[in-house]
């Protein structure tokens, strides 16, 4: 490649990252995010739980419209995890009567994310979506023993947060199957999804119906300069559950874990003192809850 030609590849990508993030904030304006190939019966499923006076009978016929949805659920219903007297159920409804309505919804978003990868369209990216589900399902299985060991926080709803707090970033990839070049390159495609999936995944989940608690949740985890006043939330819990997950990502030693922690600053550290966790202490609770987490990741997929 000469001297002149590697302005233009730049000069070109830059291009089709500016067209891409046009797309992205006209999409948001217009309130249309959606997930493509987005099974319709994981929406009504969403939107029957969103009701808050849920109807059992609704729900059993959302989730046995789809034979895939209905398996996955009587399998959750049946692991280690959610079944540890070892009482096998059979019949949907006593299925989704064990695991509850938000361990119904991460199914119904497990079942997503298993469409995404097998459709046609998405077929190269078959890899990074299963990267990327794998961390989620691996914060959502962190934020629920940090949630039952720690505070008051409903663990199943934490679940919840942590198999959809990477949903904005799950959107962008799929949005960006059709620019190569910008999927080619990492810096800029990384900063796209710091910049935007956030605001992605709120409006995502707005469209799903999901609850305030979760919603906001999910949109501010990250933010390490909010307030934080008041009783421990769901945010705090996923914010743990998120670092936890890069720690065990990168194999990380306790040592350099605290190390990492120091370099994220006061903020950081002021999460994990709000719920008063300590090195010791967070290791214990992983260590016990290990059998259980191994579980949750293999029904969730």
């Amino acid at each position: 490649m000469s001297a002149n030609e590697a302005p233009l590849e730049h000069a070109l990508t830059g291009n089709e990252a500016f067209d891409f993030v046009k797309m992205l904030a006209a999409e948001l304006s217009r309130g249309k995010v959606q997930l493509p190939s987005f099974p319709e019966v994981a929406l009504r499923v969403q939107r029957v739980l969103a009701n808050e006076e849920v109807n059992d009978n609704d729900l059993l016929r959302a989730v046995g419209a789809e034979p895939a949805l209905a398996m996955r659920i009587l399998q959750m219903a049946n692991s280690v995890a959610l079944n540890p007297m070892g009482r096998a159920v059979t019949e949907l409804r006593s299925a989704i009567a064990r695991i509850g309505h938000n361990m119904v919804s991460a199914a119904a978003v497990s079942f997503v994310i298993q469409q995404l990868r097998s459709s046609e369209e998405l077929r190269h990216l078959k890899q990074p979506l299963q990267r990327l589900w794998l961390r989620s399902v691996s914060v959502g299985s962190l934020s629920m023993v940090v949630a039952r060991r720690f505070t008051q926080v409903n663990p199943d709803t934490a679940l919840l947060a942590g198999v959809l707090h990477g949903v904005g970033k799950l959107y962008i990839l799929a949005s960006a199957s059709k620019h190569p070049r910008l999927l080619a390159d990492s810096k800029t495609f990384d900063q796209i999804v710091r910049d935007w999936h956030a605001s992605i995944a709120r409006a995502l989940l707005e469209n799903w119906e999901i609850c305030d608690e979760v919603l906001n949740a999910v949109h501010d985890f990250e933010d390490l300069d909010r307030e934080m006043r008041g009783p421990i939330g769901l945010g705090d819990v996923l914010t743990v559950g998120n670092m936890l997950a890069s720690f065990k990502e990168h194999h990380a030693s306790s040592e350099e874990a605290d190390a990492h922690m120091n370099r994220m600053g006061v903020d950081a550290l002021r999460v994990w003192q709000r719920l008063r966790i300590d090195r010791d202490g967070c290791e214990a609770a992983l260590e016990e809850a290990a059998e259980e987490i191994a579980a949750l990741r293999h029904v969730l997929g």
